[in-house]
């Protein structure tokens, strides 16, 4: 074989190389373009089905807030307040993956209008995942929850003060979340005969959030309420 004959092969060997190489990465660019087709379909997806929840909850907000006031000013700053925790929930989800975000996200954003100097708030706890509909629940627990201690707790007394705890339990299988909003320094406390819709609200939105074990306690002296959950309920 001549030199010349050696180079062609060669020039050859090399071009089908070349060849194979972009065939490769034509491939893997292939790959890629329906992987993210696929990622912006589940995107697309999860934001329609993240609207209709949404759109379910602020209906059912309206029609129980329209016949829980007696005026349409309370009734209008309570829809808002409302729709305010909601939106600061979906605030957290939006910055994480659509699906999932962290409970104390969730706690720290629907908690900042409340926030003031005179008011003792502590909010501590790991980094936990929580659904978006669990924490869209949860938004709605943790703002009745601030309301009423506002109007009638912790927060309308000067030594009043509210803790927000949680602590995950990893000792046990799949691990135990337990949750708390306590507030401490009342006194002469009652508990009331009968439920406010605020506090059948929050029963309820922690249920939805946490599962069946949610508790609401009255003592003379302050009001616990407490979930618990395992850590699969909370990202179902």
């Amino acid at each position: 074989m001549s030199g010349l004959d050696a180079e062609v092969i060669g020039l050859r060997d090399e071009v089908a190389r070349l060849q194979s190489r972009l065939a490769d990465a034509a491939a893997h660019r292939e790959q890629d373009r329906q992987a993210a087709v696929a990622e912006q379909d589940r995107l697309t997806f999860e934001l329609g089905h993240r609207i209709k929840n949404t759109l379910s909850m602020v209906q059912a907000l309206a029609s129980q807030t329209l016949r829980g006031e007696d005026t349409k000013e309370a009734a209008l700053e309570t829809f808002s307040g409302r729709i305010i925790a909601l939106a600061r929930a979906s605030d957290a989800i939006l910055k994480d993956s659509w699906t999932t975000t962290a409970i104390g996200a969730v706690t720290r954003n629907v908690l900042a209008p409340f926030a003031h100097p005179a008011r003792a708030l502590t909010v501590d706890g790991p980094e936990v995942a929580i659904s978006a509909n669990g924490a869209l629940a949860l938004a709605m627990a943790l703002y009745e929850l601030a309301v009423n201690a506002q109007r009638h707790g912790a927060w309308s007394r000067a030594e009043g003060r509210v803790a927000v705890r949680w602590t995950l339990d990893q000792t046990v299988e799949d691990g135990i979340l337990t949750w708390a909003w306590t507030e401490t320094g009342m006194s002469q406390l009652e508990a009331p005969a009968k439920y406010r819709f605020g506090l059948r609200l929050t029963e309820q939105s922690l249920k939805s959030a946490f599962g069946r074990d949610v508790s609401l306690d009255f003592a003379s002296d302050g009001f616990i309420c407490r979930a618990q959950a395992a850590v699969s309920v909370l990202t179902a």
